[in-house]
């Protein structure tokens, strides 16, 4: 009978390994999964730019995040099912808040108008 997979013992080392100098740029993101030590939090299988898909890496979401956000951002939206990880937060405004945000921006400026006019009556 087969069994879950459940990783590989999250107590071994990995050794890290420096890039060469060459100019490594993450092209797109080909899947997911969930992993070893939390599966809420996930990792990537990068598709890097000028390298064959043999080259391909899987990549912590800490990295992708920090050389291309975007690249996770289309990756999710292209893979709407899929479940992400748990530090993903997306970007996309509620009506609620982008009425709020356009509520802030009014109170704002009429505040600034206020000072403004008491500025205007104080000095002259």
């Amino acid at each position: 009978m087969l069994e879950r997979y459940k990783g590989a013992d999250p107590k071994k080392q990995l050794i890290e390994v420096e890039a060469d100098g060459e100019d490594w740029v993450m092209e797109s993101i080909i899947a997911s999964g969930p992993s070893d030590g939390n599966p809420n939090q996930h990792v990537f299988l990068v598709k890097w730019k000028d390298f064959t898909q043999e080259e391909n890496t899987w990549e912590t979401y800490e990295n992708v995040a920090e050389h291309d956000m975007g690249l996770l951002e289309d990756y999710y939206e292209r893979n709407p099912t899929m479940a992400k990880d748990c530090r993903f937060r997306e970007k996309k405004k509620t009506k609620i808040d982008k009425k709020k945000t356009n509520v802030r921006k009014i109170v704002g400026a009429a505040w600034q108008i206020l000072l403004l006019i008491i500025l205007i009556l104080l000095f002259f």
